[in-house]
């Protein structure tokens, strides 16, 4: 997720292309395949309560961002998800731009409200964690990384 203050994901570079992507995957993994965007069910052999799924991004056939869904609709285990991150974030990444990990104390909850954190890396790139509920009432956890953004000019 992390490295020298920039974020990644799954260890790969921003803006590899799609075809080394798929290279790598399994093919059985692979749920969808559309042009701009390839969907991966990981299946957690530990933990049935919980539906994960891997999201690659793509803009002009190179990865721009990624995404982790995890669904589950059991609340208590959403709760202590949130608890969970809250302590592995706090310890590997500085203060969000956004809100406050404290949100994640109460995920279920936070879920309802729609909650988000940001967190931006030394390169521009950055990590949005989205606590939302999905249309059958079970509870997702989005973690969604982007590529660097170019840097702005200001107004002349």
């Amino acid at each position: 997720m992390s490295k020298d203050g920039a974020f990644i994901f799954e260890g790969l570079p921003w803006l590899v292309a799609k075809q080394e992507i798929i290279g790598q995957l399994k093919e059985d993994a692979i749920q969808s395949e559309e042009t701009d965007r390839i969907l991966v069910e990981v299946g957690l052999s530990l933990d049935t309560k919980v539906k994960q799924t891997v999201i690659y991004n793509f803009q002009d056939d190179q990865l721009v961002s990624g995404e982790y869904l995890f669904i589950t609709s059991d609340d208590q285990y959403f709760a202590e998800m949130g608890k969970e991150l809250k302590a592995l974030f706090a310890e590997g990444f500085s203060g969000p731009l956004t809100m406050n990990l404290a949100v994640l104390d109460q995920a279920d909850a936070s879920s309802r409200q729609e909650e988000h954190i940001i967190w931006e890396g030394s390169d521009r790139s950055s990590l949005r964690l989205n606590l939302l509920t999905t249309e059958q009432g079970d509870y997702l956890l989005q973690i969604h990384g982007t590529s660097p953004q170019p840097e702005r000019e200001g107004l002349h």
